[in-house]
């Protein structure tokens, strides 16, 4: 049975049942392509397409195209597997720790679903959350159940600080991986490019963030089912991080942390779905 990692980043499993694609190949492993377009595919390809916090960084329309990609790559009887951030849930879990006058609490919430909206840095102000709640053991908890793993601190403090590496670091960083140099010097150039702005414009309208790291849409399960259920998909159901009905043990690995828990936090979504099987009557 062969899989499909769309938009892995650095989480994906390295062999002949799992073919890993992203907008970047960072790795061997990994093939290079342009997740807008049409996949180089061929139709019925997989029996399982996984992609987990990369829908809600295109537009609702590019969702639709992609998730018809998907359709087609499937085998009948295949299973599709989405994790995303639940529209509703981040609602609700925002109202309740107002309600709760844990003020702080709701803020980050709040941040969390405003930030990669909006954000023209990499990270945002992420890091800079993750200072504050290093004297604050409640909120680092809640911000670690919320939305998993935190950065380390040392980051957190670079971040806080307003530290920055040197450009002359970040030349070294990138010569020891001659897969991302061509994309550092372009990185560079495009913002060389950006000073001939006045600097209220570039704060306003530029953003040099890493690719897939703004939000342009966000889903809840309704608004998901549907948008699947138009494309083909049926069996849509909520799902959760440490189960699946693909029955595929090894596709907990890229939704479990090292303590068996979910490695994006509670704000996501699991809903996954089957390619309908076609019967056709015996002549």
């Amino acid at each position: 049975m062969v899989a499909l990692n769309l938009a892995c980043g650095v989480y994906y499993i390295s062999n002949s049942n799992w073919v890993n694609v992203d907008w970047e190949a960072n790795s061997s492993d990994v093939k290079q392509m342009n997740l807008s377009k049409p996949l180089r595919f061929v139709n019925e390809k997989f029996d399982l397409v996984y992609t987990s916090h990369f829908i809600e960084h295109i537009t609702y329309l590019q969702a639709e195209m992609l998730l018809t990609e998907c359709y087609r790559v499937l085998s009948p009887g295949g299973v599709i597997r989405i994790i995303t951030p639940d529209f509703e849930k981040i609602c609700r879990e925002y109202l309740k720790q107002i309600e709760s006058r844990s003020l702080q609490k709701s803020e980050y919430v709040k941040f969390t679903l405003v930030d990669q909206m909006v954000r023209n840095k990499p990270g945002g102000e992420s890091g800079a959350w993750r200072a504050l709640s290093q004297g604050d053991k409640d909120l680092k908890e809640f911000m670690s159940f919320w939305a998993g793993a935190p950065v380390s601190q040392g980051q957190s403090e670079r971040y806080a600080n307003g530290k920055i590496d040197s450009l002359w670091k970040k030349t070294k960083r990138a010569l020891k991986n001659p897969r991302s140099l061509k994309r550092y010097l372009l990185w560079q150039y495009y913002k060389m490019i950006s000073l001939l702005f006045p600097e209220w414009f570039r704060n306003q309208h530029i953003a040099f963030c890493r690719p897939g790291e703004r939000h342009l849409y966000l889903f809840d399960f309704d608004s998901l089912k549907a948008l699947m259920e138009k494309v083909g998909f049926t069996e849509i159901v909520r799902s959760a991080a440490s189960s699946s009905i693909s029955g595929r043990s090894d596709i907990l690995r890229l939704d479990l942390d090292s303590h068996g828990n979910p490695r994006k936090g509670e704000e996501s979504m699991y809903v996954e779905a089957r390619k309908i099987i076609n019967l056709r009557d015996d002549i």
